[in-house]
Formats: structure tokens, sequence, C-alpha cells
């Protein structure tokens, strides 16, 4: 919500996510004033008329195939699409999507000022953004790939250097008025592999036999043990 905050007073021009969560988009966030280049587990959209919408509920789908939904917008010509919404996570071999990654792109090169939160800044080409501005501050309580590149690094959590910035800039924090809870796992969404488990077999303890009356400690489970000893001493 501090973001928030931040962009309605003009601090903040642009916001670039990797994460998929939408927590951005629930908050309260303008839409055409961030990108989500890893997608949105709320979000579907058409690949051909570049139709978008943001659900209420998450996408039981991942990788950009399709729910099963026809598109069903009209253009400006009065034609309907008929092509398959789809979901907008990106899977591995999926490109950054047009064109959030561009506008990105050129924002960070006008911005005076990006600040990371939280990121490690492993993926490619996602963390070579935020150091194309003039400075670039990177708030993490790790090592990031960038850390070479930063003019000012900040090992802290990002709720907690967010306050502290809020409070010098004298700016209150917002509540927030919109459920950012998702209340289902999404684990329960994603089809797991099944895992063979090998079966159990119970094998039954043979009870201590004393080898002789002198030697009552032998037993059968301490047969291994001795025969190691053995062979170590042989080895001696």
């Amino acid at each position: 919500m501090a973001l928030v905050e931040l962009e309605k007073r003009g601090l903040i021009q642009w916001l670039v996510s990797q994460n998929v969560d939408g927590l951005h988009a629930r908050s309260g966030f303008p839409l055409n004033r961030f990108a989500e280049l890893h997608g949105n587990v709320f979000a579907i959209h058409c690949q051909s008329c570049k139709y978008r919408k943001i659900q209420d509920h998450p996408v039981e789908l991942i990788g950009q195939k399709p729910i099963g939904k026809i598109c069903g917008q009209t253009n400006s010509r009065g034609s309907v699409c008929r092509r398959q919404l789809v979901d907008s996570v990106l899977d591995w071999e999926h490109d950054l999507p047009e064109p959030f990654f561009s506008d990105s792109w050129a924002q960070s090169e006008a911005a005076d000022l990006s600040i990371v939160l939280g990121s490690s800044l492993q993926i490619q080409p996602a963390n070579t953004l935020p150091t194309l501005s003039k400075n670039m501050v990177i708030i993490n309580l790790s090592n990031t790939k960038m850390d070479r590149k930063a003019n000012l690094i900040i090992k802290s959590k990002c709720d907690f250097a967010v306050e502290l910035l809020m409070k010098k800039l004298d700016i209150e924090i917002p509540e927030c008025s919109t459920p950012l809870i998702v209340e289902k796992s999404c684990l329960e969404l994603i089809p797991l592999p099944i895992k063979e488990e090998k079966p159990k077999i119970a094998r039954r303890k043979r009870k201590a036999q004393p080898k002789s009356d002198q030697d009552p400690d032998y037993t059968y489970h301490s047969v291994p043990k001795l025969l190691k000893d053995e062979i170590t001493e042989k080895n001696l």
C-alpha cells in the first residue's frame, strides 16, 4: 500500500513486478503504470487481439495454455475474435510479454532512480532493467547479482525499509480495503505427479540368542559388527 500512495503523489512513475500473485493489481496500483513481466495467476488474455482481464479467482493453469473460453471481443470493424483465452503466467521458454517489457525498458532508461525491493536479480533479462537508470538502490537481506552496479545497498527486510522511508517522507501508509489473501492454495490447482511408493516389508525381529554361557551378549544382530571388527583387525 505504500507503493500505491507513492504513485498517487507522483513519486513512482513505473513499477516492474516479477511476482505472479497479482497483489499489486489487487492493492489498487494503476494497471497502466506497472508491468507484471512474469504474469499474473488471476489474469487471462487473448494472444490475438490483446484483450486482458483480471479475475477474482486464480486460473487453474500456467504456461499460457488455453483455459477453454473464447475471447469474444469485438474489434473496430465489428468482427468478433474467436481465439482461445489463455492464462498469463510464463513458463521458462517464453519471452517476456510485450509491450510490458519494452515499456519497462524505456521507463528504466528515463528514470532518475530505480529501487529494487527483495529481488535477487538473477532472472534475465528482467534483472538488467534497474541497471539502466541513473541510480540504483537495492534493498535485500541477501547479496544479488547486481550489487556491484548499485549506488546504495540496504541490508534489510523490505517492509521495514519502506516503513522507515515513509516516515522520513512524512507520508502515512493507507489501509488496504481489498482482500489480498488467496483463499485456496495454488498447490491444489496444479496437478502434481503421483509418487509411487515401494511397499514396506515388515520383518520380525529375532530374539537375542546367547552363543554360550560365557558370552551372553553374542546375538544374531551383533554378527555384522563382529565381522566388521574382525576385518578391521586383519587390515591392521
